[in-house]
């Protein structure tokens, strides 16, 4: 995933970009990229949020940031943009 904070109207995004497919992949391999990646994306999230602490410890308010996520596919099933919540939902207790 290709992530990047982006302010809109005073708000912050966590916007993401997983690629799965611009036609290299068939539509049964792009259909089991995009599982696997939609599977794995909290983990991956988790390990992020974790690995920024520090960051967070200057900009806390970010923790309550949504996070959009846009799966790129040149097949439209896959071509999506999800929600995974907060930073703060991914933070190891």
């Amino acid at each position: 995933m290709l992530g990047e904070w982006r302010r809109d109207l005073g708000q912050y995004t966590l916007a993401g970009t997983v690629y799965v497919s611009g036609g290299e992949f068939d539509q049964q391999l792009s259909n089991v990229r995009f599982m696997i990646f939609k599977k794995e994306l909290p983990l991956a999230l988790a390990a992020m949020v974790n690995g920024d602490k520090g960051f967070f410890t200057y900009y806390p308010w970010l923790l309550d940031a949504p996070i959009i996520v846009c799966f790129e596919s040149v097949f439209p099933e896959y071509q999506q943009t999800l929600y995974f919540g907060t930073p703060r939902q991914y933070l190891l207790k």
